[in-house]
């Protein structure tokens, strides 16, 4: 359902008593900027254009064209006081959705996280890792939780993606099931990625930008 409005070239809030588990709009450009915080628990997501392009697709098969779609939380999450902060890129009025499938119990976030050059940066505990700036000669270390060890690039990231059917453009590692252990990268310059991990809604107790 439409939950608001965002006006042509600006910048504009929205506010709701509940979190969707959904949020998706539909635009020629991804907004510069994305904020969506869960008053008095922290921020749940908070992403400029190249970080939500990385994000874009993973929860699905298809896509609407020019179409956004992001996973906040496993389902409505009723009784929170929830802002969206979005600073629309297109030139014409945003229309704002949120839905929901079921009721949830736990907010889906995504961090940032800077990769300093050639310094190694390992990652655990996450559900997805975006890697959208990965050059072809940066490497990519996964351990999984059985002993299995993979080296992949940019390109096999890419391609393994597309196998398991996510609809993304940049290398991401997916541990949705929970059988990566860890992940080591490392790039020829600093980087960005972005760490999607689950957050127990009644554990937060307003550290939610801190765990």
């Amino acid at each position: 359902m439409i939950i608001g409005t965002i006006p042509a070239s600006a910048t504009g809030t929205i506010n709701l008593t509940y979190l969707p588990e959904f949020l998706f709009f539909e635009a020629t450009a991804a907004p510069t900027l994305l904020r969506v915080t869960a008053l008095g628990d922290g921020v749940i997501l908070d992403m400029d254009n190249f970080g939500l392009e990385a994000i874009n697709g993973i929860d699905a098969v298809s896509r609407v064209a020019f179409g956004v779609l992001l996973r906040l939380s496993d389902g409505l999450i009723a009784g929170r006081n929830v802002e969206i902060v979005i600073a629309n890129a297109i030139a014409g009025v945003m229309t704002v959705r949120g839905f929901s499938t079921r009721q949830g119990s736990f907010y889906v976030q995504h961090l940032r996280q800077i990769i300093l050059a050639n310094s190694g940066q390992t990652f655990r505990d996450f559900s997805l890792l975006a890697l959208p700036n990965l050059g072809l000669a940066d490497t990519v270390d996964v351990n999984y939780q059985d002993g299995t060890s993979q080296r992949f690039n940019s390109v096999e990231l890419r391609q393994l993606a597309g196998i398991n059917g996510y609809q993304v453009v940049h290398p991401i590692v997916a541990n949705f099931d929970g059988t990566v252990k860890s992940v080591t990268v490392i790039t020829a310059s600093t980087h960005t990625a972005i760490l999607q991990r689950y957050a127990d809604v009644n554990a937060v107790n307003g550290s939610l930008n801190n765990t």
